[in-house]
């Protein structure tokens, strides 16, 4: 049976997922790197899947210029590969994310997720040419240099829009299968190749006809490649572990090659008929020779590799490693890291320590977690913590902080008196945190399971599990009426739940894009931030009712209170600072610039792979 591919969790993949260990490892030995040799691209570059070729990544071998997407900056990154340094950016559309070249004309086109357009970029001048209109939220973007004719596939329309290079204008607009993701062209044949999420399909279209001519069944497939040289189509099925290899004389499936675990980018160099496939759980690369669909190689990587492409002209592979948040530079030949380009921090969670005055800020990008002196707002230390450092909570009866860790699947506990991690806790995709320190219990929101985890603060055992029906982010508690609040992905609502018998009591409508939640238990009142209109709205507890609404920066993310000062603390996604309000006049007091965005859009596609793999992982279960 197939999984039905819910289009909600496909809109918030895309939306969301715009948006460094000192040694990287691979097959043909240890290669050693430091910090020395990074060299930074900017903010977010885009490092999760838009183009399933290229997941926002793509090359010009003529001019040997590498383009990465921006989401956040609304920009593309242009990047000298003969020097591995970002040398300009283009203003593009809002929330870049695919990227294709045309190496005849020098022509880049950028699909914008948030404004449904095409943006054309002269690859001589890096000026911004125009912004095309297209379908709804458009992904994939592919080009056939042989015909001049650019195809974007827009997943909310389940159409291609077919571009004429030439005069910048859709020409034609082509059905396809449920939620067209990737889009590859054989310029020799002048066939376009398309996968479909929702439909399990590899769409194979002429491109002189614009007709669809078959479907090829793959199992959830991602992205998709073609060798011109041997007519050969590559797709790399998340729903098999594998990579399909498709003959496209005959739209015959040749082969099917295990690679690792959840295959999503892929890319072929024609040159040496070898492809290259990134397995997000694997961390790894697999190499596979195309001349006998033989694996022969495995490139490790820091984490979750992403999408790919190649520079036949000099071999270099270049792959997004979102869960390392960097563009890695791989010698193809001896498939050694040659280069990594990293972002900068990228802050979080927030959580206050009513004791001492004390603000903990979590960063996903530097895997750490800062500390603030509320009151001089100046950062007194970072403390290494994890790997995606997420969300934080403190427990000042036991002097013990807590962190969530996304890709350890740790709840990590510090001593707030020493900075130093005491105990590590084994929790499934942990997200958000929150402590009752009454009944010295914590609270521990889990992505992907659908469920809050309570755990003994004093034994660090977990004691109960309760389920819930929405992907959980924020969690809050208030200790003096044993309450806890629990915010959740796609849902318009908060739960309220019992402390003593973790049972659901209640949901208060709220209003979409809920993420962070905190609770001053001296007013009983509750503070939600609202992304979505960009404010922090204010609940009555007694009432569970909405009584005020803050404004705030660009899409309020993480937020703590201390009740003792009576302020409030919020993360602003898009604002670039970390804001203090006035808890009695609800208003704006100050805000302090945190370096880079208070929260991470890498962060946040983090949560949706996570909500993606949970459902491939039901998919499997219901082909069983």
């Amino acid at each position: 049976m197939r999984l039905g591919v819910r289009r909600e969790v496909i809109t918030l993949l895309v939306l969301l997922a715009f948006l460094s260990t000192n040694q990287l490892y691979t097959t043909q030995g240890n290669a050693h790197y430091d910090r020395a040799s990074e060299h930074k691209l900017g903010p977010h570059p885009f490092g999760v899947a838009i183009n399933p070729n290229t997941y926002g990544v793509a090359v010009n071998p003529v001019t040997n210029r590498i383009y990465a997407a921006n989401g956040w900056t609304h920009s593309l990154y242009v990047i000298d590969g003969s020097i591995n340094r970002a040398v300009d950016t283009v203003p593009v559309g809002k929330v870049p994310g695919g990227v294709a070249v045309n190496p005849e004309t020098d022509r880049i086109y950028v699909t914008n997720v948030g404004s449904n357009t095409t943006s054309v970029i002269n690859g001589f001048t890096d000026d911004l040419i125009e912004n095309i209109p297209v379908g709804k939220m458009p992904s994939g973007v592919a080009v056939n240099p042989s015909t001049n004719r650019i195809y974007v596939a827009n997943l909310l329309s389940n159409s291609i829009s077919v571009i004429d290079g030439l005069s910048n204008r859709v020409v034609r607009t082509l059905r396809v299968g449920l939620t067209p993701f990737g889009v590859a062209i054989n310029p020799v044949t002048n066939r376009v190749y398309v996968t479909n999420l929702g439909s399990d399909l590899l769409s194979v279209i002429d491109g002189s006809t614009n007709t669809m001519i078959a479907t090829v069944s793959v199992p959830f497939p991602w992205g998709v490649a073609v060798n011109s040289e041997t007519n050969r189509i590559y797709v790399a099925s998340v729903g098999a572990d594998s990579v399909y290899v498709v003959d496209g004389s005959s739209n015959a499936i040749m082969d099917i090659i295990p690679v690792g675990k959840y295959p999503i980018g892929v890319t072929v160099n024609p040159k040496t008929d070898k492809i290259y496939v990134a397995n997000f759980e694997s961390n790894s690369i697999s190499v596979i020779d195309g001349s006998n669909s033989i694996l022969v190689s495995t490139i490790l990587v820091r984490q979750s590799p992403f999408g790919m492409d190649v520079n036949p002209n000099t071999n270099k592979l270049y792959a997004t490693d979102p869960g390392a948040y960097s563009i890695l530079v791989i010698d193809a030949l001896s498939n050694n890291i040659e280069r990594i380009v990293p972002v900068s921090g990228v802050p979080s969670g927030v959580a206050v320590d009513v004791s001492k005055n004390i603000v903990y800020v979590t960063n996903v990008q530097t895997h750490s977690v800062l500390v603030i002196d509320a009151l001089s707002k100046t950062i007194l230390a970072s403390i290494p913590v994890g790997y995606t450092s997420f969300a934080v909570a403190v427990n000042p009866s036991k002097n013990e902080v807590y962190v969530t860790d996304l890709a350890s699947n740790s709840l990590f506990v510090m001593n707030s008196s020493t900075y130093t991690a005491v105990a590590n806790i084994p929790v499934s995709f942990p997200s958000g945190v929150a402590v009752n320190p009454l009944t010295n219990k914590i609270y521990v929101t889990n992505l992907g399971t659908n469920s809050t985890t309570v755990i003994d603060a004093s034994s660090k055992e977990v004691i109960a599990t309760i389920p819930i029906d929405r992907t959980p982010v924020g969690i809050a508690v208030n200790p003096a009426t044993n309450r806890i609040y629990v915010t959740g992905l796609g849902s318009p609502t908060i739960l309220v739940i019992d402390g003593s018998s973790n049972r659901i009591l209640r949901t208060i409508p709220i209003g979409y894009t809920l993420y962070g939640i905190a609770v001053n238990p001296d007013t009983d009142t509750i503070y939600v931030a609202n992304g979505d209109s960009n404010s922090i709205y204010v609940l009555d507890g007694s009432t569970n009712t909405i009584v005020a609404v803050i404004r705030t920066g660009y899409t309020p993310f993480g937020i703590a209170v201390d009740p003792n000062v009576a302020k409030l603390y919020v993360t602003d996604l898009g604002s670039n600072w970390f804001t203090v309000v006035d808890e009695n006049t609800r208003s704006l007091e100050l805000t302090i610039p945190v370096p880079e965005f208070p929260v991470a859009g890498p962060l946040l596609a983090m949560i949706i792979l996570v909500l993606t793999f949970a459902m491939l992982r039901t998919y499997r279960k219901r082909k069983l």
